[in-house]
């Protein structure tokens, strides 16, 4: 039976846990064909199962994900997963295996937890089946408490193979990674031998585990695409319509950024942005809670338009939203205009050069899943001259900046002032962010 056909049976399962009577309405509701009553009552799953039977694959999985929704299982989750795997790719079978007699071999996996607190944590124990070698069928959580809680005749290593996780869910599978690691279970030195001995083998498939948050001071990894920004974006300072914003380091071991000067001249995002990046809709729902109003979309867009200099700077901006947010809805990345990167508090007066920083503010910053942060720039005619005249330097500190970027794991791109212009600007940016947001799904 393929992927397509188990989750097919699967939400039929799913939803013969509802009332027979109750069962042709929420068919309807999850955008099923009505039938009736009386052939819910003489079988549930059968009723679901000819209705699914004839939908398409997409189909079939929103529907699978709305009844997960009203009737969470394991299995359901699993199939779901399996069928739409992560955009970044997989761990391979050889590396899992590889990964599972490793942790096997490292002692105690539920560290400062209970073992079946923890076996709980990484799996639903309860839900998933187990043949204990006797003519009933239990649990995996029975099996457990059979042979590693009364009894001690499992290791890890048979534990992970009863629950067969070299065949689990692409997110599963890193989940429990995760979960080892977690400093609920692990913390210091214990928590450190353990990433440094998972990563060798992540790395081969291009992953490894980061650290991409904290609980009370102590470090959560998640595994990631290797690629991107190292790190999690801490600070976001961006959209200043006026003087810019004088920073200093409040707090240097924690990275605590204060704005001294004009601060009510740009925004600062203050809240988490997490591995899926930060979204259109997350930013408005920022704003809105900081400045209430009827209509905060519209609010926040002419608020960042203004603080665009630039004709073709606010065209791109324009576009931008014209070309995509009716198409992408929900999932349209935050496009954040004016970002500093850094500041350079000395002036002109005090440096020979000038500054010792080249770049302080990027034109437009995409923050994109896994780590992927995009640079948009607009060049005008002062990034390559100086009044009329081509200025070698100012084009060499350009091109250097880019470079810098980039071995921090930025992706910097570059548009010309001439590609904006109104008769060619929409071809020149559809094209263009059609294949980057294609490339970064």
């Amino acid at each position: 039976m393929n992927l397509l056909e188990v989750l097919k049976e699967n939400i039929a399962a799913a939803l013969s846990g509802a009332k027979a009577y109750n069962l042709p309405k929420l068919c309807v509701d999850l955008g099923l064909s009505e039938g009736e009553e009386s052939e819910a009552f003489s079988s549930k799953h059968y009723y679901v199962l000819r209705r699914v039977q004839l939908l398409d694959k997409e189909k079939t999985i929103s529907v699978g994900k709305k009844a997960f929704e009203r009737f969470p299982s394991y299995q359901l989750q699993e199939t779901l997963d399996l069928i739409s795997p992560p955009a970044d790719g997989a761990i391979s079978a050889i590396t899992r295996r590889h990964l599972v007699d490793e942790l096997s071999n490292m002692g105690d996996l539920a560290g400062q937890m209970h073992l079946t607190e923890f076996l709980n944590r990484i799996l639903p124990l309860s839900q998933m089946p187990f043949d204990g070698g006797r003519f009933d069928r239990t649990t995996l959580e029975d099996g457990v408490q059979q042979h590693m809680v009364r009894n001690d005749d499992w290791t890890y290593k048979d534990f992970f193979d009863f629950a067969n996780v070299l065949k689990l869910s692409e997110r599963r599978f890193r989940s429990i990674l995760e979960a080892v690691v977690h400093p609920e279970i692990r913390t210091g030195e214990e928590q450190k031998r353990f990433v440094e001995a998972i990563n060798p083998y992540l790395l081969r498939d291009g992953f490894e585990l980061l650290p991409v948050d904290q609980t009370s001071g102590y470090p959560v990894y998640r595994v990631v695409k290797k690629g991107g920004v190292s790190g999690h974006c801490k600070n976001l300072i961006f959209a200043a319509n006026g003087p810019k914003p004088e920073l200093v380091l409040a707090d240097a071991l924690n990275n605590d950024i204060r704005i001294v000067k004009n601060q009510n001249y740009c925004l600062v995002y203050d809240r988490p942005i997490g591995l899926d990046g930060l979204r259109w809709g997350e930013l408005v729902a920022w704003w809105a809670a900081r400045f209430p109003s009827s209509d905060p979309e519209r609010n926040l867009y002419k608020r960042l338009s203004a603080s665009l200099a630039s004709e073709v700077e606010k065209r791109f901006f324009r576009l931008y939203f014209e070309i995509f947010r009716d198409v992408l809805k929900e999932n349209l990345p935050a496009i954040i205009p004016q970002v500093y990167l850094h500041y350079d508090p000395y002036t002109v007066r005090d440096l020979p050069n000038g500054s010792a920083l080249a770049r302080q503010r990027m034109d437009f910053l995409l923050l994109l899943p896994y780590r992927q942060r995009v640079v948009v720039e607009i060049d005008g005619k002062h990034h390559y001259a100086e009044g009329d005249a081509a200025s070698p330097k100012r084009y060499a500190e350009m091109v250097a900046e880019d470079r810098n970027l980039r071995l921090l794991g930025y992706e910097v791109y570059r548009f010309g002032g001439l590609e904006l212009q109104e008769a060619t600007a929409r071809e020149a940016v559809g094209g263009f962010l059609n294949r980057l947001l294609k490339k970064a799904s």
